[in-house]
């Protein structure tokens, strides 16, 4: 049933299931005075470093059964579910290739073709969205963060505090924003990552406990397979069909985390990068259209 874990799930740990939807469940571990979230999820398309990616089916018929304040123990043999009745699932040798977030990349090129064809997408998903007005708030508190950041090339203390939290969502749309941002900033190696770290930690506390957790990943560079995936066809050559494909993975993600993590990372991408006289954003040809 396992298909793949990441480098952060296995280990020896005890916790409570916090969580579960149809395609994921998440599991609570105190580690010292802080608490953090190991996930199992259906298929490894959206995988993390703390997450356990199962066979779709049988996670889908797992995670079912599955209720808030069960226990959970993992050790080196595998999953269990004590006091269930739940099978435990099982380590084997073809899992021990644990997953883990990818390096950025060595050159840094943006791919113009790509980013306008996300960019166009994005707001047509924003059109949809648009039905959610918090949502819309905590765009706008997004973007003025971002020019006033790429403007004075230091995190502004109040426009920060009005976007982490801000929005709807188990993971509001402003904390989602922010990863996407973050994805952006490692892939193109800006110190204003580092900046961002420090400037975020005081307003940690202001979100829920599954963004809390993604905003630490991200700023220490550790994303979700879609969202660095997307970053790659969009600093690099990809087929059209590619970048589409990956793209509509990317923002399938929740009602809209996925656009909102995508919609940070094409800002960040577009707004931060520094062309080299040597290396200028790379021009497709237009006729090479995206359908």
């Amino acid at each position: 049933m396992i298909i793949r874990a990441g480098i952060g799930f296995e280990g020896n740990w005890q916790g409570e299931i916090h969580s579960t939807y149809a395609e994921a469940v998440n599991v609570c571990v105190r580690d010292s005075d802080e608490e953090t979230l190991k996930t199992l999820i259906a298929g490894e398309e959206n995988i993390g470093e703390r997450c356990l990616a199962l066979e779709k089916r049988s996670a889908r018929h797992l995670f079912a059964r599955l209720k808030p304040g069960m226990m959970v123990r993992c050790d080196q043999l595998g999953l269990h579910f004590p006091k269930t009745g739940i099978s435990s699932l099982r380590f084997t040798e073809s899992q021990k290739d644990s997953w883990s977030s990818p390096p950025p990349p060595e050159s840094i090129l943006i791919n113009d073709l790509s980013c306008k064809f996300v960019r166009d997408a994005l707001q047509t998903e924003k059109t949809n969205l648009n039905a959610l007005p918090l949502r819309v708030a905590a765009q706008t508190r997004f973007d003025a963060f971002v020019e006033d950041l790429h403007s004075h090339n230091k995190p502004d203390d109040k426009l920060l505090a009005g976007v982490v939290g801000a929005g709807p969502g188990l993971t509001p749309s402003g904390d989602d924003l922010l990863v996407g941002l973050c994805c952006a900033l490692h892939g193109l190696k800006s110190s204003l990552l580092e900046s961002l770290a420090v400037a975020l930690q005081p307003h940690l506390v202001n979100t829920t406990l599954v963004s809390r957790l993604l905003l630490k990943d991200a700023l220490r560079g550790s994303f979700h397979n879609p969202l660095i995936q997307l970053r790659n066809v969009l600093m690099h050559d990809a087929e059209p069909a590619k970048v589409c494909a990956i793209f509509h993975q990317a923002t399938s993600i929740g009602a809209s985390s996925g656009c909102d993590g995508a919609w940070g990372l094409l800002n960040g991408l577009q707004v931060f990068h520094q062309p080299h006289p040597s290396s200028m954003f790379r021009l497709e040809d237009t006729n090479n259209c995206y359908h």
